[in-house]
């Protein structure tokens, strides 16, 4: 994985729930990455916030697959996993 991604882009997201809308705007940088962490909602937080159903959509159809997530924000009530980081690969 990491021998493989050397010369290639890591797109790092967390910009408080505007995480679809960035990635909107960066379809040229997209095509030039191998490696995308983007911090998707499961429960919401914030206002007009994107939600892992949105990104995994927008990225799938741009050619890149769901490889896990790397950190998650639980609930400190209830246990429930409210956000995210997303892992997602170039094909």
């Amino acid at each position: 994985f990491v021998e493989d991604s050397w010369g290639d882009i890591l797109l790092k997201i967390d910009v408080q729930g505007y995480e679809l809308e960035l990635l909107k705007g960066a379809e040229k940088t997209l095509k030039q990455t191998k490696l995308v962490v983007v911090e998707t909602g499961i429960k919401p937080l914030y206002e007009g916030q994107s939600y892992f159903s949105e990104i995994y959509e927008y990225m799938t159809k741009r050619g890149f697959r769901y490889a896990g997530n790397y950190d998650q924000l639980d609930s400190p009530k209830n246990g429930e996993i409210l956000q995210v980081d997303a892992i997602f690969v170039k094909e």
